[in-house]
């Protein structure tokens, strides 16, 4: 899924404002208006995999606080990041467990069994990996907005 679309589900999903996003986004080190938020939003402005890193990274500081331990991993500049790794990182920052992750499927009209679940938050690599595709995530999304009720 294209980074823009990724972070549009997420504004919308969680839901979050063009200002509750730049504050995700300084949060994990850049410095960012609402103005600049909605020109990545609406497409003007390309969303760079350093960017949607950064807000994932942010969004993770913002509902679960610093990592105990010292600083949390961070990706090499330009590194691609896949579905599958922003499965991971919402649910790191919204503390979801399997139960919670399921129902979120379900609402979105994809009900998805623990054994078709757990592939997507393996490692690539792991003889049970399995990619997360577009649909897959959009229907997380979909399910993450009808599980959100709040607006920040």
């Amino acid at each position: 899924m294209k980074n823009v679309n990724v972070l549009v589900g997420l504004c919308e999903s969680l839901p979050l404002t063009a200002d509750g996003a730049a504050e995700i986004l300084t949060l994990a080190g850049v410095s960012t208006t609402g103005a600049e938020v909605l020109a990545l939003l609406s497409g003007d402005t390309e969303c760079s995999n350093d960017t949607l890193t950064a807000f994932l990274d942010g969004l993770i500081l913002r509902h679960r606080g610093p990592r105990e331990g010292g600083p949390a991993p961070t990706a090499e500049p330009g590194a691609h990041i896949t579905n599958n790794d922003v499965l991971k990182k919402v649910r790191i920052a919204l503390n979801l467990r399997e139960p919670e992750l399921l129902s979120i499927f379900a609402a979105a009209g994809r009900p998805l069994t623990k054994h078709e679940l757990t592939p997507l938050y393996r490692k690539k690599g792991h003889k049970h990996h399995k990619r997360c595709d577009d649909d897959t995530l959009a229907d997380f999304f979909t399910g993450l907005a009808l599980r959100s009720p709040t607006q920040d």
